[in-house]
């Protein structure tokens, strides 16, 4: 049994990278072949690894107008249909109706950025820490646990907030949350986060957040403590102007410079679904 007990996953983006299959359907329900043969959405793959963890509560936050769609996931075939399975996709089934009532839903009725919908949760949570995954996201792990085990893990040994971390290239750095820190061990996998630089310019990254010659940056997973939505609401208090968004990348910036923030090489691989190459790669993968 791990420490964490809730999970929140943000789905209420606009999903415009994904144009046109964005008019028909969410980032969350773009289907991937899993290694069981099954061709299911994204979101279910999470879920699953969620459930698997022993996450008790699961908060979607999602849109206004899209817990139909969920709830057609969730609620189970009907009768017809549940006839035509076979034996192991009529217990599939069941794990699904059973996965559907861990879910609760948070409706985010403005996109004003990731840290907005992050904080939607903040009431629900009720200051217990949470692991958020990315609801475009496929993760792969490399070993017996899953990407979802080896965060919750390490969380078990100390209760900081967690940046789950994997190498970058350099061409890749404008596209992630980069770090820098010190190693809080010999086999280098955990780090005392020092320094959070989201998309930092090549000439950046090479001054300010090379370590022993590599980048470092976000993987995908977060574990969050009150100290982080803590930051939230501060931010929450400032008006946006022109399309600007509130960002969690922000307030886990600030919690880095309070010394309160881990980072942990997963071993393992993510997805962007939202980044058309990265989309192209998952059925290679798995």
């Amino acid at each position: 049994m791990h420490k964490i007990k809730k999970a929140i996953i943000p789905l209420a983006g606009l999903a415009t990278r994904i144009y046109p299959m964005n008019k028909v359907t969410k980032k969350g329900f773009l289907p991937i072949i899993d290694l069981d043969g099954r061709i299911k959405p994204i979101i279910l793959k999470l879920l699953e690894e969620l459930d698997e963890a022993e996450i008790e509560e699961i908060y979607l936050i999602i849109g206004k107008n899209d817990k139909p769609l969920y709830d057609e996931l969730f609620e189970g075939v009907n009768e017809g249909v549940y006839k035509k399975l076979n034996i192991k996709d009529k217990e599939y089934e069941q794990k699904i109706i059973k996965i559907g009532k861990k879910i609760k839903y948070i409706i985010q009725e403005e996109c004003l950025g990731f840290g907005h919908a992050v904080y939607l949760s903040k009431e629900y949570l009720q200051n217990e820490a949470c692991i958020l995954l990315l609801g475009d996201t496929i993760y792969k792990s490399k070993e017996k646990d899953s990407c979802v085990e080896q965060i919750l893990k390490y969380y078990d040994e100390q209760e900081n907030t967690i940046i789950a971390l994997q190498e970058l290239k350099e061409k890749d750095l404008k596209n992630y949350g980069t770090v820098y820190g010190f190693w809080d061990n010999k086999e280098k996998t955990k780090i005392s986060l020092q320094k959070l630089i989201e998309k930092p310019s090549i000439e950046v990254a090479r001054k300010e957040l090379l370590m022993n010659g590599k980048f470092y940056g976000n993987f995908g997973e977060f574990v969050l403590t009150k100290d982080v939505f803590l930051e939230l609401e501060k931010l929450m208090k400032i008006s946006l102007q022109n399309n600007q968004e509130y960002q969690l990348m922000d307030a886990l910036e600030n919690v880095i410079k309070q010394g309160k923030v881990k980072g942990l090489m997963i071993n393992g691989v993510s997805f962007d679904a939202g980044n058309i190459e990265a989309y192209k790669n998952v059925q290679r993968n798995f």
